[in-house]
């Protein structure tokens, strides 16, 4: 993929979305990074600054509603969100789409170029940008630096788990639970990687919730408001505070709800800090 004042179109519902893909200036800031600790190159030891160099293509920079890559594409490179947003979205012949997945800051993209393939279009929800890592450097590299390989396996293992509890949670869980756990994934993801974690900005819209969780944009707002309505969290447009996380957790099934008791076992908060929270089983 060539980044350099790359135009990119998606047919979207008919229409053409046309978007300019800007590469920021090549180099490898990843030692001033906040998110290095939860980034591929923090599986590298000391020394392997060749290999990092190797492994990092660049900056790619996305507008909103721009399209970073294709469903269907051969793949070249993995990307790690730098700052801003995506949205994994998969779609049918027949023109319907469903949001399968959401990336913010330090969230790895694009694994599933693995397989040869990419199965979903990724979509910036806002101005975003994503750090570019070769994946045939990243096959290489991992070949032979044990501590990269095994990192690859927690991700993809935890992308495993992330997409059975989704599909357990659309097919079996009230509305309710189903957007309680969503806030306590975010929760839990943003204090693993030492984020504000009761407090926080949504950077997805209701209706892209909705389509995530698999309901209407009326049952999203709704819920909401009967969340906040009953003690739970507070809401100012996007922006959401966990009043009661015990209450929140209790609307879940004790098999879901021990996943964010207050405290965690240090062993588990490390490996949610090395890899990233991805909806494996790791307290708040």
């Amino acid at each position: 993929m060539n980044t350099q004042n790359m135009i990119q179109s998606l047919s979207d519902a008919g229409r053409s979305i046309h978007v300019a893909l800007d590469a920021a200036p090549r180099g490898t800031p990843c030692s001033a990074c906040f998110h290095r600790r939860n980034c591929l190159p923090a599986a590298l030891p000391d020394g392997e600054e060749a290999t990092l160099a190797r492994m990092y293509s660049g900056t790619v920079r996305v507008r909103k509603g721009g399209v970073l890559f294709e469903s269907g594409s051969v793949p070249e490179r993995v990307y790690v969100v730098h700052t801003g947003s995506f949205k994994s979205v998969m779609s049918m012949a027949d023109g319907r789409q469903r949001i399968v997945a959401f990336h913010e800051p330090g969230d790895v993209m694009g694994l599933e170029g693995f397989s040869g393939f990419s199965r979903s279009d990724v979509v910036a929800l806002e101005p975003s940008e994503a750090c570019e890592i070769d994946l045939r450097a990243l096959e290489d590299a991992a070949a032979r630096v044990p501590a990269l390989q095994r990192q690859l396996r927690r991700l993809m293992g935890a992308s495993l788990v992330q997409a059975q509890q989704d599909q357990f949670a659309i097919g079996s869980m009230l509305v309710k639970e189903r957007l309680a756990r969503f806030l306590l994934n975010l929760s839990t993801k943003y204090r693993a990687r030492g984020l504000a974690y009761d407090e926080f900005t949504l950077r997805m819209t209701r209706e892209d919730i909705g389509d995530y969780l698999g309901f209407r944009l009326e049952t999203v707002s709704r819920v909401f408001s009967e969340l906040q309505h009953d003690g739970l969290i507070a809401l100012n447009r996007r922006q959401v505070r966990i009043v009661d996380r015990a209450a929140l957790a209790a609307l879940l099934d004790p098999k879901f709800a021990m996943d964010w008791k207050p405290a965690v076992a240090p062993a588990l908060r490390r490996d949610a800090a090395m890899h990233g929270w991805s909806g494996a089983i790791v307290g708040a």
